[in-house]
């Protein structure tokens, strides 16, 4: 093996790639004002987010789980609420949806 192929990383194309994935879940969560939604409750669980949404759970699960992967959310238990950067940033700008569409999303 070359030193050049033995120095090389495949870490900056698996970030570019988990990028678009962490983008896509956080434009999702928002379409669906998700944060606003949790903002000031217990949380929700994948059934009541389901149920609210009118979607089978697996999406539901996927959706809170891929925003608490990212740090969107905390999960306790079977519940997931807004993490303590989301919870600031809702009860600053009143959603994430304003404080995303003005950093730079502009199809959110």
């Amino acid at each position: 093996m070359s030193e050049l192929a033995a120095n090389l990383s495949p870490i900056p194309l698996m970030q570019i790639a988990t990028g678009f994935w962490a983008s896509k879940t956080l434009a999702a969560a928002t379409e669906l004002n998700l944060f606003t939604r949790l903002s000031g409750t217990a949380g929700t669980t994948i059934e009541e987010l389901a149920q609210a949404l009118a979607v089978q759970p697996r999406p539901a699960e996927m959706l809170l789980t891929g925003c608490a992967a990212l740090g969107l959310l905390e999960k306790q238990s079977d519940r997931y609420r807004n993490s303590k950067p989301i919870r600031s940033i809702v009860v600053t700008s009143g959603s994430v949806a304003s404080t995303y569409q003005t950093t730079g999303c502009r199809s959110c």
